[in-house]
C-alpha cells in the first residue's frame, strides 16, 4: 500500500489525566470541519498501538514527550498534512508534515 497523505486546516487538543494504555493528549485534525484524523499520545505506547487507517482516519501513535514539539509545529505552520507510510505494514511510519 502506498503512502497516505491528508491536508488539514484546524485542530483540537485535549489533554488529560490518563489511566495506563489511555493516550494523555489527542490531537483531533480536520479539514473544513471534517475530521481526517488525529494523533493519539502515550507515557508508554501500548504495544498493541500502531500507526494506522481506522474508518478512513488516519491515527498516529506518539509518546507525550513529543507533545510540546508537535504543538511547536503547528504553532508556527498554517499549512499541514497527516502521512502514514504503509510500505511496512508491521510497522506503518506515521509523522506531520508542512
Amino acid at each position: 500500500m502506498p503512502t497516505i497523505s491528508k491536508k488539514f486546516d484546524s485542530y483540537k487538543v485535549t489533554y488529560e489525566s490518563f489511566g495506563s494504555g489511555q493516550p494523555g493528549a489527542t490531537i483531533t485534525c480536520y479539514l473544513q470541519g471534517k475530521q481526517i484524523g488525529r494523533m493519539d499520545f502515550y507515557e508508554t505506547v501500548p504495544a498493541s498501538r500502531k500507526n494506522r487507517i481506522e474508518d478512513d482516519l488516519i491515527i498516529l501513535v506518539l509518546r507525550i514527550s513529543s507533545f510540546g514539539d508537535v504543538m511547536a509545529i503547528l504553532r508556527a505552520k498554517r499549512s499541514f498534512r497527516l502521512v502514514l507510510e504503509t510500505d511496512l505494514p508491521s510497522f506503518p511510519i506515521g509523522y506531520v508534515a508542512t
